[in-house]
């Protein structure tokens, strides 16, 4: 448990050194997200488009929601921060930060004071807990579609694959384009913890687990002596 806490502080230490290291990139993301329009990606190259594909069968392409997602969940796999920030919807919360994460991850922009060595690590850190998402449709209708992820975590001894928690995804379509509506939720270092089950309630006559409080006193009927004894009656 602690070993996670400490990977969950470095990845957002890591994302703070490397949004502040762009201060002198910063005036121009914050332009564009000024004068970024929906619809209009913001350019740049991309080491993960076809990474989503299937071995059989078209790539997946931003007509659909499913397509945009499966391209999304690719890229932040793959560390391609700039294919990250092109599937970003301007209107999103995060659209700001995620073009400053794919200029920090590029070598004419990124941070000088930022070694290679230290963006791996830092990228291994961003993109570790997105390894086997998995993705499922929650609704769509009209201009938007909303998505349930679920993660998974590899167990350090017998490396088998545990589920772990969710989180909801919302994707905006414009001229016949989809993007993701990242939020900070969404970005947020780590995988969800996943929800302990409800413990079962026990059966009629069995005793109370420990810890359990007892019951309220429920209050006695007016007249009524302590004891529950019935008053006598008068002669």
């Amino acid at each position: 448990m602690k070993r996670n806490m400490r990977l969950v502080f470095s990845a957002g230490s890591a994302v703070l050194l490397l949004l502040a290291g762009c201060g002198g990139a910063s005036g121009s993301s914050d332009q564009s997200k000024t004068e970024a329009k929906p619809g209009a990606a913001p350019a740049g190259g991309s080491a993960a488009a076809n990474a989503a594909a299937p071995k059989n069968g078209p790539a997946p392409t931003q007509a659909t929601s499913e397509g945009t997602l499966k391209m999304f969940i690719a890229a932040m796999q793959a560390g391609d921060f700039d294919r990250v920030a092109e599937l970003t919807d301007p209107g999103s919360e995060e659209y700001a930060n995620m073009q400053k994460l794919a200029e920090a991850f590029n070598p004419a922009t990124a941070n000088p004071n930022i070694t290679k060595d230290q963006l791996d690590m830092i990228r291994g850190l961003l993109t570790k807990h997105w390894v086997g998402v998995e993705h499922t449709m929650v609704v769509e209708q009209g201009p938007r579609a909303r998505y349930t992820l679920q993660y998974y975590s590899i167990d350090s001894k017998t490396q088998e694959k545990v589920k772990g928690g969710t989180k909801s995804v919302d994707l905006n379509q414009f001229e016949g384009k989809w993007r993701v509506l990242v939020n900070s939720a969404l970005m947020a270092p780590g995988a969800p913890a996943a929800t302990p089950p409800a413990p079962a309630p026990a059966p009629p006559g069995a005793s109370a687990p420990a810890g359990t409080p007892p019951p309220a006193e429920q209050p006695k009927p007016e007249g009524q002596p302590p004891g529950g004894e019935q008053p006598k009656p008068q002669p």
